[in-house]
């Protein structure tokens, strides 16, 4: 990721949040400055890469494993540990100050890893389905962890909580299961790009409310300015939009229209409204 680029938690940062990654970063690492700690994040832990193993933390032979952009050696099944990690920084929080915790699981990305326990309620379901069950499992489980450490510290009131997958299930049909949409991650089909998410905030985003406004991952850096009170003026134009009105107040997308790059050079779609203009 080009260090000419501002990123959220230097944003956040500047307007006085402590700031910490669990779990995926794989924005960069070949030179210092550009892995977590040189790009806004005060503590660090998890992985640099994708695709690494759930208990070797390792990729190609290569061990992946961080505290602070520093090598450590650890046992453990990636997501119980990036879970517990998370759950000891909302814990140790200083009263007072703002934190803004980003945890990337690499669970559920290949490759399909999981302890035998979880895959047990699954196994009317065939092998490679049943493994992708149980780490879903073990990623709700921990999400649950993280919650409760915020119900523990008094925290959920004051907290915004965002949930996203980042693409649509892989190997449709083998794998995972995107019906009634069409083909799957690596694809700018609707089964590709679009991903559930949601968000929750007491008291400021309505409960129990159903979006279905276009809306990008993206947006989340203008809104999380706007909503945090962290300085919006920077070299480069945000790539997203405001939803914040979207979220708590029922309006419509800011999206005119919504350019969605495919994962070669050669493939994109264009929506607008209704319409969709794929180049594949």
């Amino acid at each position: 990721l080009p260090l000419t680029e501002r990123l959220l938690p230097q944003a956040l940062r500047e307007a006085g949040y402590t700031t910490a990654i669990c779990g995926k970063w794989h924005l960069g690492e070949f030179r210092p400055e550009y892995t977590p700690t040189h790009r806004g994040f005060d503590h660090q832990y998890g992985h640099m890469f994708g695709a690494i193993g759930y208990f070797k933390h390792s990729r190609d032979g290569k061990p992946d494993w961080y505290r602070d952009d520093k090598p450590l050696v650890e046992e453990g099944y990636s997501t119980h540990l990036i879970a517990k990690e998370a759950c000891r920084l909302i814990r140790d929080k200083p009263a007072g100050k703002p934190l803004f915790l980003y945890v990337p699981f690499n669970g559920i990305h290949a490759p399909h890893e999981v302890p035998e326990r979880y895959t047990q309620p699954y196994e009317d379901l065939p092998s490679n389905r049943r493994t992708i069950a149980g780490m879903l499992s073990a990623v709700d489980e921990a999400i649950g962890q993280i919650s409760a450490a915020l119900d523990e510290k008094g925290l959920s009131k004051d907290t915004l909580i965002i949930f996203s997958s980042d693409n649509g299930g892989p190997h449709p049909g083998k794998v995972s299961m995107n019906t009634p949409l069409r083909a799957g991650k690596g694809t700018i089909y609707e089964g590709g790009i679009r991903a559930s998410a949601f968000a929750t905030w007491p008291g400021k985003i309505p409960a129990g409310t159903t979006i279905n406004e276009p809306m990008h991952a993206a947006d989340w850096y203008p809104t999380l300015l706007k909503i945090s009170g962290a300085p919006a003026a920077q070299n480069l134009a945000p790539d997203g939009l405001d939803i914040w009105p979207v979220l708590t107040q029922g309006a419509k997308s800011p999206h005119e229209a919504m350019l969605i790059p495919g994962t070669r050079p050669d493939t994109m779609a264009l929506r607008m409204g209704d319409w969709k203009l794929l180049l594949s």
